[in-house]
């Protein structure tokens, strides 16, 4: 009999994986401390605090979605029910199709979240782009893609393709706050 197979466990004991987290928990506090502080500031606006907020509670979430590894668990799912319902051997055509549905939706969030947001993103475009960019790759990554999980798996300079990607999205998060809270001065 066929079982979910995956298991709690760190998912990134290392020291890059580590940092990750530490990053994502100062990308939370940051965004926090602006949620905090915009009140304060000349340029605040009640949808910039509500973006704020979102962007704290959205970069605690995936802090600690870093070493639970829930996206693993998401896989092992899929994994589960394909050998269940007998369509394991046409998966590839399945997460292509999951990828393109995850980057229409990204970009449709993008549309909406410009919209949405209108008049606040000249300040906040950098954490914007962030949150989506690491949403978008932390689902695409649980699609579990061979040729996805080879080209992250890809090193540069010693450092995977993966944390680059990673941290890029978070520390564009991390500068946007930061940008926010000097400015306050």
């Amino acid at each position: 009999m066929q079982t979910i197979a995956w298991q709690p466990q760190i998912g990134d004991p290392t020291f890059a994986g580590w940092f990750t987290v530490f990053s994502y928990f100062l990308a939370a506090f940051l965004a926090c401390r602006v949620y905090r502080e915009l009140p304060k500031l000349h340029h605040s606006y009640p949808k910039q605090r509500l973006f704020w907020l979102i962007i704290g509670l959205l970069s605690l979430i995936l802090g600690f979605n870093k070493q639970l590894d829930l996206q693993s668990l998401l896989t092992a799912i899929g994994k589960y029910y394909a050998h269940q319902q007998g369509w394991y051997e046409r998966r590839r055509l399945i997460q292509g199709a999951f990828i393109g549905m995850i980057l229409i939706l990204g970009i449709g969030f993008i549309a909406w979240g410009m919209r949405f947001f209108k008049g606040i993103l000249i300040h906040n475009w950098l954490a914007f782009t962030g949150i989506v960019f690491l949403i978008v790759f932390i689902l695409i990554r649980a699609s579990s893609f061979h040729h996805m999980d080879q080209l992250i798996g890809f090193r540069f300079m010693e450092l995977k393709l993966n944390w680059i990607l990673e941290l890029t999205g978070i520390y564009s998060i991390v500068f946007n706050a930061l940008w926010i809270l000097r400015s306050k001065r």
